[in-house]
């Protein structure tokens, strides 16, 4: 119990030490702009800044594959199955304002399945293939 209170102590003492980032007229400071390495920056006006403002985009597709196949002797009861299955994701972004992105998927799925079951009484020969695929795209 003891150790909460000083927990909670010692987070209100650095609350209460710590200081804003912000200037009073709600711009950072240069000193703490120069302290983040980022002292060479210079401040836009808001007119300035509505001209390239919301200026980025970004384009996301995704897509899944699946393909399953089974081959099945009723003379046996023998039997293989087969699964293959994907998911694929894909992403840009841009944070320019005159940069064109794309964001392309392509993906394939492939399944192939032979029995072949030889008896006194019977012979099972079988093959399956079997194929699943698609492509996305996105553009904003």
């Amino acid at each position: 119990m003891k150790i909460h209170l000083v927990l909670c102590a010692v987070c209100a003492f650095l609350v209460l030490q710590s200081e804003s980032v912000f200037a009073e007229d709600g711009t950072v400071p240069a000193k703490t702009l120069y302290e983040f390495g980022l002292g060479g920056m210079e401040l836009l006006s808001d007119q300035e800044g509505a001209q390239i403002r919301g200026r980025s985009a970004n384009a996301f597709a995704r897509g899944a594959s699946t393909v399953s196949g089974i081959l099945f002797d009723p003379a046996t009861g023998s039997f293989v199955v087969g699964f293959d299955g994907n998911a694929v994701i894909a992403s840009a972004e841009s944070a320019g304002a005159h940069v064109s992105i794309q964001s392309i998927t392509i993906h394939q799925s492939g399944v192939g399945l032979s029995l072949a079951i030889t008896t006194s009484a019977s012979n099972f020969t079988r093959v399956i293939m079997g194929g699943a695929g698609g492509s996305a795209f996105a553009s904003p």
